[in-house]
């Protein structure tokens, strides 16, 4: 049973043009915008509800199979809504209200076995989610079903229900938490929504591997407060800076997407924002500043699209509190601090106490991870300084390694030689061989700017730079 089910979802992926499970994105009924698995349900620019008449269809299906005919049913079903670019879930809240004035007429031996066929057979989705719907609203737990349940809750696009289901089985909770233990994007979204932290385990879990990091905290912020006792955590004198970060990364997702996810429905969130604000004044650390300005620039950002009479307390808050940590003593006093020992060094430029020797000084220690330190420096006679020293051998070699692990210093040294001009042959000649065609075009469209300019480089450089510029127009036009 287990290797069938797993078959017919990868057919069913790949009806949806996704070329593995791995690659684990669609195309939105071939519009060519790809989603990730489980996405376009939660997405309700794509799923706007269908009138009842278009559900008609559907609840003739379910009545059919209910009354034992089967065939006729998969028949009707070719002919509804879903097989014509509907998501069921347009269709869930008429389908619902369908069943539940049925539910004595409909919930037979005969739709169970229906339902098994879909999950079973199925190689279309929304079959599928048709199927989990009905054993979901109908049916009590039944093993056989289970089974196959427990193999849907493992994939992503079809979490939202299958999960649901795994929870109402005996030792749901306990079972939901060790099937997603592994999990990611929106099968991890879901399992968050709906596990209980019955045990410190699975709190913690929650609290610390609840969040895909493609994703962010925008789906997990909330479920994380409600489940997670934040406040405690902010209190505890003994918080690690793992999870002092975790915390700061949860309240940032309250503002992600403006006033969109939900955390005005936390009863207590005045309580958590006021802790968490004593926290950062308590505890200063460049991650919980980068929050900081994060929620200011988010908050600020969103209040600009919307009436400008529409005044969220929790934001208000939130701005005052960022504007007053941020600008405090204290903040300054550790941002000097750390800067003098060669840290924080965006921060110091925030504040205006950098110093081209500090930067110049971080660079030299560490030229390949502090290359693009350079646009700190003010002085220009700084910034020659800075750009000479990758044209010393030992510099020029650890850039140009064959593992082509520097590859991004190389690109940020090609657009500081453009702005001094200076066509060194070694770099530019190495771009030019790169199959990457960012760094190879960026080279041929700075020499050729260059050589407008008046700024010679030597001639099979320049000859290479133009012939590679005419190949890429003919390929274009072709």
């Amino acid at each position: 049973m287990r290797e069938t089910v797993l078959k017919r979802i990868l057919k069913q992926q790949d009806s949806q043009e996704d070329e593995s499970l791995e690659e684990n994105t669609f195309s939105v009924n071939g519009t060519g915008i790809f989603v990730s698995d489980g996405m376009m349900d939660r997405v309700p620019f794509w799923n706007e509800k269908l009138p009842e008449e278009e559900c008609d269809g559907l609840k003739e299906v379910i009545f059919t199979a209910a009354n034992g005919n089967l065939e006729g049913a998969l028949n009707q079903l070719s002919f509804t809504p879903i097989h014509n670019g509907a998501s069921f879930i347009q269709m869930a809240e008429v389908m619902e209200r369908y069943v539940t004035e049925n539910r004595e007429d409909l919930a037979t031996e005969d739709l169970l076995f229906f339902i098994r066929r879909l999950l079973t057979e199925s190689e279309m989705i929304e079959e599928v989610k048709l199927g989990l719907f009905l054993y979901q609203n109908l049916f009590e737990c039944d093993a056989e079903t289970d089974e196959i349940v427990l193999i849907y809750a493992d994939s992503g696009e079809f979490a939202m229900q299958a999960m649901d289901l795994v929870k109402r089985m005996e030792n749901g909770n306990q079972k939901l938490f060790e099937l997603v233990k592994d999990s990611s994007g929106y099968e991890l979204v879901t399992a968050v929504e709906l596990l209980e932290p019955e045990t410190k385990e699975i709190e913690d879990w929650i609290f610390r591997n609840g969040t895909d990091p493609f994703l962010g905290y925008y789906y997990s912020s909330v479920p994380i407060s409600r489940k997670c006792r934040l406040i405690e955590r902010m209190k505890d004198p003994e918080l690690s800076k793992e999870d002092y970060s975790i915390l700061c990364s949860v309240i940032c997702g309250y503002f992600e997407e403006g006033y969109a996810n939900g955390y005005e429905t936390l009863e207590n969130v005045n309580e958590i924002l006021k802790a968490f604000f004593e926290l950062c004044q308590r505890r200063i650390t460049k991650f919980m500043l980068y929050s900081l300005s994060r929620i200011q620039g988010d908050i600020r950002g969103f209040k600009k699209h919307r009436e400008k009479t529409i005044v969220i307390p929790e934001e208000v808050y939130c701005l005052e509190q960022c504007d007053r940590i941020l600008n405090s003593e204290a903040v300054r006093e550790s941002i000097i601090e750390h800067v003098n020992r060669g840290e924080w060094i965006p921060l110091g430029e925030r504040i205006g106490v950098l110093t081209d020797e500090i930067v110049l000084d971080g660079i030299r220690k560490e030229p390949m991870r502090n290359v693009s330190w350079y646009r700190y420096l003010k002085e220009e006679d700084s910034r020659r300084r800075a750009l000479n020293l990758y044209f010393e051998e030992d510099l020029r070699a650890e850039v140009l390694r064959e593992d082509k692990e520097n590859i991004d210093v190389l690109f940020y040294l090609l657009e500081l030689c453009g702005k001094f001009g200076i066509a060194d042959s070694v770099y530019f000649h190495a771009a030019l061989d790169e199959d990457n065609f960012l760094i190879s075009g960026t080279a041929a469209n700075i020499l050729v700017d260059m050589n407008r300019r008046g700024i010679a480089a030597e001639d099979e450089l320049l000859f290479r730079a133009q012939n590679y510029l005419a190949r890429m127009e003919k390929d274009e036009l072709s």
